[in-house]
């Protein structure tokens, strides 16, 4: 007497591949990720009034060029202009949704 282990193969396979991609998403702690990867233009077109990460910033009440004007904008401030420029209420959620997507465009899901 036996039983059947149809599709056990692909159970392991499909294991193997989840490893891999926690293994990618790991080697992601603390990288450097550039503003216009993390906001490619398509995430910009769908959730803010912006075509780019660049123009985003070009239209806001601050003059940025370098990562120092960043971060010398008030958090108060940026998520003002955020709330009032984008589908999100604060610049947190906008970058944990860019951040979500990065992953997902990495990892091809």
């Amino acid at each position: 007497m036996g039983f059947s282990m149809d599709g056990f193969d692909d159970f392991i396979e499909d294991l193997e591949s989840l490893q891999e991609d926690i293994e990618r998403v790991d080697k992601m702690d603390g990288e450097h990720i550039p503003f216009d990867e993390l906001f490619p233009q398509s995430f910009m077109r769908q959730y803010t009034d912006a075509q780019h990460i660049e123009e985003f910033f070009e239209n806001g009440p601050w003059n940025v060029d370098t990562q120092e004007d960043f971060e010398a904008i008030s958090e108060t401030e940026l998520d003002r202009y955020v709330d009032q420029h984008s589908r999100f209420r604060t610049w947190e959620q906008m970058k944990d949704r860019a951040g979500s997507e990065l992953m997902k465009r990495r990892l091809n899901w």
